[in-house]
């Protein structure tokens, strides 16, 4: 991975973790990290576990479309290991923010997609 893309990246979770705490999300983790992956951020959204995939993009192609469904099974299966460390009972659901960059590096876009996909990773957005 190049050092602008990493750097992109980096400026794409910073501003979706701005955006979803202003929307009442409470940071638990960030870059989490297991045996089988990883995964952008983990918060609570009231008494919801979510699981968010943040994709950024430069140019024409939309971000949500990168995730296609062997990412989002491999998202599935580090949720999966996490709720059974945690032991967690609650609900839990997907979400991704997907954000678009101009290429001078200024935010033209950013989509909170809740409920992006299900635990089968059967992408429910368009």
């Amino acid at each position: 991975m190049t050092r602008e893309r990493k750097s992109l990246g980096k400026r794409a979770e910073e501003l979706a973790k701005s955006r979803l705490q202003r929307e009442g999300y409470r940071i638990l983790a960030e870059n989490y990290t297991c045996p089988l992956g990883e995964v952008d951020l983990i918060a609570l959204e009231k008494k919801v576990l979510v699981f968010i995939e943040v994709r950024s993009r430069t140019g024409g192609i939309s971000p949500a479309d990168s995730i296609n469904l062997t990412k989002q099974r491999q998202v599935i299966k580090v949720a999966q290991f996490f709720l059974a460390q945690r032991k967690w009972e609650g609900d839990c659901r997907f979400d991704v923010v997907a954000i678009q960059i101009s290429p001078d590096g200024k935010l033209e876009d950013m989509e909170l997609i809740r409920d992006a996909f299900d635990e089968e990773g059967v992408e429910t957005f368009a």
